[in-house]
């Protein structure tokens, strides 16, 4: 049996589904450790600008998506962190556990995440000391 979620935030469709690469709106939703790749490919190469990933936990598919250089990733199981996240780490990429929230906190995950801005500033600092580590610079 095939299992569908799909949900609106403002005119961008997220679409869950196991065996479904989908892209809308320059953010790709993607289920499963295998697509974590992908989906973190396609979002530090800047064909999309940010990607949701969702496993059992969260956790598992969110280790896998932060191999890819280029990408900042969150697990979220709450409003307030993944809101931070993008404003103060400024995260390209959201994961969630399927096992952990519903699917009406998830929406309400994703809604805050994608509405919230990198805030910049003194935050920018610590986003150059990543980058710097990632590239394998001496701080």
């Amino acid at each position: 049996m095939l299992v569908y979620h799909a949900f609106r935030v403002d005119s961008t469709l997220f679409f869950f589904h196991r065996q479904e690469f989908r892209i809308f709106s320059r953010i790709i939703i993607k289920k499963s450790e295998s697509s974590a790749w992908a989906v973190s490919e396609a979002v530090a190469s800047g064909e999309c600008d940010r990607g949701i990933l969702i496993c059992g936990t969260g956790i598992g598919i969110g280790i896998a998506a932060s191999k890819v250089k280029g990408t900042r990733v969150c697990t979220c199981s709450d409003v307030y962190s993944a809101e931070l996240s993008k404003r103060h780490n400024n995260s390209n990429i959201l994961t969630m556990g399927a096992r952990v929230v519903g699917v009406d906190l998830a929406k309400m995950i994703a809604t805050h995440w994608l509405s919230a801005e990198f805030e910049g500033g003194r935050h920018q600092r610590r986003i150059d000391m990543i980058t710097a580590i990632e590239n394998g610079e001496e701080l």
